[in-house]
């Protein structure tokens, strides 16, 4: 018997290590991790939270405090109570009626479960009333709300134009909202009610993790806040802008995070960092729709990168109405996203040239756009503007874009651009002029210099037919240098019988070019109109 009642504690042992949960090793930014939804406790800014929805076993119900969550009474007074001498507090089951804001304090958590329900009842004053303003973190440090569901009330809030939102942060350290939903019903339109707000140049390191944001957005920087990670949020038809950042004031917002979320149906853009606003990160999101609102549609852009130091790379992009991603010149770095318009209705990459005086932070002048794939768009990727570009455009994958690949109509009077190792691939028929580079400048000069180097242009039975005329390379400025590049024209003509052309200078005569190992296979060009300062080693072939 004795031998029996050990083999079963034995086994019973077994069990019981086998259900232990993974011991897991804090990491330093939960984007390096493989499996997120595995973790437990975390390091995120230096800060340590608990990467759940469960509350510990120390948490005191909220209700101990007086709250009654049946979603009539009034449980403003007994959840400040609560969190006035509590640091976790769990809310249960139930919708809990504020009339006021209630004002968070440093080092207090709190918890939701059971869909735990925060909603403003018919008596709002104060900030709850004007910004609909649920929960406000002043001067705090590591507060955080974790798995809440906010709620609209029955009646209108009176929004004021400005700080409308949720949860408002400002001036605070290392707070963290997560898991939480919102569930309002906005109709598209530019003043609205957002999910979370980060405030005031003492705001740093606030996580933002895993919300799921119905008809609000998230302010995830202004006014100089700091060292936001916003990560794996859903933000659904935002009323205008989902993830947004503004530089306005006189403080610099920098060091932002904005990765891995999703963004469906954005009343205006999907992602807007703008400002002064310094070394953002804009990675891997996916944005399905912008500039969704009746008013705001015209200038719908997926991701508006206009600060300095940025980094947007990675990130999806569909159906945008005016721009994919737009960028002010200096010191861009647009790496490996993923266009794709069939629709041919809005622009690519836009890189829009300011005065390097409006972007003193800068670390560099020079924009890189490079291993992006875009299909479709009006133009895949435009320069324009009035002041010196700098820009390299390298190694992307355009396909069948509505007028131009690459399309530099800078006015500037004097750039030095480089477009190398792209390829070009038409494989559907044109519904216009199409060109695979294009240079315009209304007032040309002899120091508009662009080197066009290694990009291929390729021309496939499915592009035949088209409406009118493709040229590869179409240039209508001076001081162009063409190396290497190769043009497979394959004898594909359009509706009227032309060929493909390479290049043509339509009876204008332009100065300044060179030619060097450049193949033109099986395709038309008129080359008698550049004037060329060197010629060697090209294959031209009809």
């Amino acid at each position: 018997m004795k031998k029996i009642t050990a083999l079963v504690g034995f086994f019973c042992l077994i069990a019981l290590f086998s259900c232990k949960k993974d011991v897991v090793t804090p990491v330093t930014d939960v984007s390096q991790s493989k499996s997120v939804e595995s973790l437990a406790l975390v390091t995120v800014n230096g800060v340590t939270v608990n990467n759940d929805t469960i509350p510990p076993s120390t948490a005191v119900n909220v209700k101990t405090y007086g709250a009654v969550g049946d979603g009539y009474h009034d449980d403003t007074k007994a959840i400040q109570n609560a969190i006035n001498a509590q640091n976790t507090i769990v809310f249960g089951k139930g919708t809990y009626i504020i009339n006021q804001t209630i004002n968070m304090r440093s080092g207090v958590k709190i918890y939701g479960t059971n869909g735990a329900t925060i909603k403003p009842g018919t008596s709002m004053s104060g900030k709850l009333l004007v910004n609909g303003r649920y929960f406000f973190f002043n001067s705090v440090s590591k507060a955080g709300i974790t798995n809440l569901t906010f709620a609209p009330s029955s009646q209108a809030f009176s929004l004021s134009v400005y700080a409308n939102s949720c949860i408002f942060i400002t001036q605070s350290q290392h707070c963290m909202v997560q898991f939480c939903r919102f569930n309002f019903k906005q109709p598209y339109q530019h003043l609205g009610v957002e999910a979370i707000w980060c405030d005031g140049p003492l705001t740093s390191g606030t996580y933002i993790f895993k919300n799921i944001c119905n008809t609000v957005g998230i302010e995830y920087a202004e006014n100089g806040a700091s060292n936001t990670l916003c990560q794996y949020n859903t933000i659904n038809n935002s009323h205008s802008t989902a993830l947004n950042a503004e530089g306005n004031g006189t403080y610099y917002c920098t060091g932002n995070r904005v990765m891995y979320n999703t963004i469906n149906n954005a009343g205006y853009n999907g992602i807007n960092d703008w400002g002064l606003i310094d070394g953002t990160n804009i990675r891997g999101n996916i944005i399905t729709g912008t500039g969704k609102s009746p008013t705001e549609w015209a200038m719908g852009e997926g991701i508006q990168a206009v600060g300095v130091n940025t980094i947007v790379s990675q990130n999806k992009i569909t159906d945008a109405q005016a721009e994919y991603i737009e960028v002010a010149m200096t010191n861009k770095k647009i790496d490996s996203n993923t266009i794709v318009d069939y629709n041919l209705a809005a622009e690519g990459i836009v890189i829009n040239t300011v005065s390097s005086s409006t972007q003193p932070h800068a670390t560099s002048s020079t924009t890189i756009i490079n291993h992006n794939n875009i299909t479709g768009c009006l133009n895949a990727i435009e320069v324009v503007g009035g002041y010196t570009p700098s820009v390299s455009i390298t190694n992307n994958n355009i396909s069948n874009p509505k007028n131009s690949g690459v399309d530099i109509i800078s006015n500037a009077a004097s750039y030095s651009l480089t477009v190398s190792g792209n390829t070009f691939n038409m494989s559907k028929p044109d519904v216009g002029r199409r060109s695979g580079v294009a240079t315009y400048a209304a007032n040309k000069t002899t120091t508009q210099k662009v080197a066009l180097t290694n990009n291929t242009f390729t021309y496939t039975a499915g592009s035949a037919s088209g409406a009118g005329t493709e040229t590869a390379i179409a240039t209508a400025t001076n001081g162009i240098t063409l190396t290497g590049n190769v043009v497979n024209g394959n004898n594909i003509v359009n509706k009227v019988g032309t060929k493909v052309v390479a290049m043509n200078n339509n009876g204008v005569t332009y100065t300044g070019y060179t030619f060097v190992n450049n193949r033109f296979n099986s395709c038309l060009m008129w080359l008698s109109g550049f004037k060329s300062t060197l010629t060697s080693g090209n294959n031209f072939t009809l």
